[in-house]
């Protein structure tokens, strides 16, 4: 072939390539437009002249030689992955391949290089997401964790706040009173703390999806919660929640939407001078009847060439290791599967607004709508009940029996095996408060066992959980009559609860 038929191919060719002879500081003899693209030169007369070992990472050069002494000293080549420097001084990832050519009547070197930037940027995605998916799990686990700790000294607090408050006004001291404004705020804080155990455990969950009537507004408040920290250094938060009514949808992942377009929002606006941009999330109903939430940010907004393509599955923007690709294209699968609809409007200079609509939910059926709890009868007043608390954890047990002892004798007993043998040997209790996940004997196997030994102590049982995890728990938290009560909890709650099956004849 001529050496005009050789070139011509090369030059049409998608993939970089290029020549040098076999000298070891060899000049670059030609270059092909593909490799001038990737390179970021717009003119091939500045590769041309150039040591070849110049558009190398220098970290790679010791063993680019070696591969190049090989290949001369007759050896065959693989591929090799490598790293080219690029006009501006960027590196871009290459798989490369080299072979010994006659070319225009010398012999040379080809280097063909093909450009690894996407495969390498997917990479880095899916194992990001995979990271995510593992932190889901983690963040699940934690919340766990901290229910405990964070139940007895949420009671604890109240307690003692309860206990100060009934103190008579002429006993109390200026240091009481400022013991007393201390302990509200440490309570302040212990509540805080429980609305980010809640909605961590509510948008980790990896269970199967389960769709119920859900409150948007609700929901929107959890994610906020989630990502207010990401919101705080950049941008006021305002919201303004019309009425809207609920929609039918799996909290967690329609969680999963709301936190990751308000993610979107805080990142869109630089760190710092909060008090000069805003998010706002507001939510309202369409002339259709359905319900419309709206995440608006005063960022730089999107410009028109790249709105299209923002909801596709691994486009970003983003620097790797700061976005997946993913976020919006999951968000739009969700909002999708659900009836509804996501778009986004934005122009350069914002704002930039996403804007989801959901179907409303139909009426509630009959069964569905809340009676008024009705005012129990304990029995004769001034009768104290018997209360047995069943939980692994011996502090969560003291607060428990700190909480009710003022209504009940209060009994408590370390696992679900004692309580199992106190009551077969013939103990009976009004209100048994017990665990749903502990070790030996489950909350549920000791359900199970009370039906089938004493039916009337098995409706007595109030369950208390921190995140039931299995499918078998979740099943069976479904199928019980009363709701559980859930880790932290007020006294108030624990009182309700136990007043409640207290009262049952």
């Amino acid at each position: 072939m001529s050496d005009a038929g050789q070139r011509g191919i090369l030059e049409a060719l998608p993939i970089a390539v290029g020549l040098h002879p076999r000298a070891k500081t060899a000049l670059w003899t030609y270059v092909n437009p593909a490799m001038c693209a990737l390179l970021g030169y717009p003119d091939p007369a500045e590769i041309l002249g150039r040591p070849w070992v110049t558009l190398l990472d220098p970290a790679e050069l010791t063993r680019v030689q070696q591969r190049q002494a090989d290949l001369l000293a007759g050896g065959s080549l693989g591929l090799n992955l490598t790293r080219w420097t690029r006009r501006d001084g960027t590196l871009v990832p290459v798989e490369v391949s080299a072979a010994l050519v006659d070319f225009e009547g010398q012999q040379s070197i080809l280097v063909v290089g093909r450009d690894l930037t996407e495969r390498t940027q997917l990479q880095g995605r899916l194992a990001l997401a995979d990271r995510m998916a593992s932190l889901g799990t983690l963040a699940a686990g934690v919340a766990h964790e901290i229910n405990n700790p964070l139940s007895y000294v949420m009671l604890s607090l109240e307690l003692i706040a309860t206990e100060l408050a009934a103190l008579p006004v002429e006993a109390v001291g200026d240091r009481i009173r400022r013991l007393a404004e201390v302990i509200e705020g440490a309570h302040k804080g212990t509540e805080r703390i429980r609305q980010i155990v809640r909605s961590l455990r509510a948008f980790s969950r990896a269970d199967e999806e389960r769709r119920v009537r859900v409150d948007v507004r609700s929901v929107l408040d959890l994610s906020v919660e989630i990502t207010k920290n990401q919101i705080q250094h950049r941008a006021r938060l305002s919201k303004s929640y019309g009425d809207v009514p609920d929609v039918v949808a799996d909290e967690a992942r329609l969680g999963q939407v709301f936190i990751n377009l308000l993610v979107n929002a805080a990142q869109a606006i630089p760190e710092g001078h909060a008090d000069d941009n805003e998010i706002a999330v507001l939510t309202r109903t369409d002339d259709a009847g359905a319900v419309v939430v709206e995440v608006r940010d005063s960022g730089q907004g999107i410009p028109a060439s790249v709105l299209p393509r923002v909801f596709d599955p691994f486009f970003s923007t983003k620097e790797i290791g700061e976005g997946t690709g993913l976020g919006l294209a999951i968000c739009h699968g969700i909002v999708s599967a659900l009836g509804g609809e996501i778009a986004a409007t934005s122009a350069p200079g914002g704002p930039t607004v996403f804007r989801v609509t959901l179907p409303a939910a139909g009426p509630r059926a009959v069964a569905e709508v809340e009676a008024p709890t009705p005012r129990l009868d304990r029995g004769p007043a001034g009768r104290r009940g018997r209360a047995l608390v069943i939980d692994d954890d011996p502090m969560v047990a003291l607060a428990c029996q700190m909480a009710l002892e003022g209504e009940h004798d209060v009994i408590t007993s370390p696992s679900g095996k004692d309580a199992l043998a106190r009551i077969s040997r013939g103990e009976r209790f009004d209100a048994i408060v017990c665990d749903l996940l502990m070790p030996e004997i489950t909350g549920m196997e000791l359900s199970s066992e009370l039906e089938r030994l004493a039916p009337d102590q098995a409706r007595r049982i109030v369950f208390m959980t921190g995140g039931a995890f299995t499918p078998a728990a979740r099943a069976f938290l479904e199928g019980l009559s009363s709701p559980p009560i859930e880790k932290p909890f007020t006294a108030e709650r624990l009182l309700t609860a136990v007043r409640r099956v207290a009262g049952e004849t």
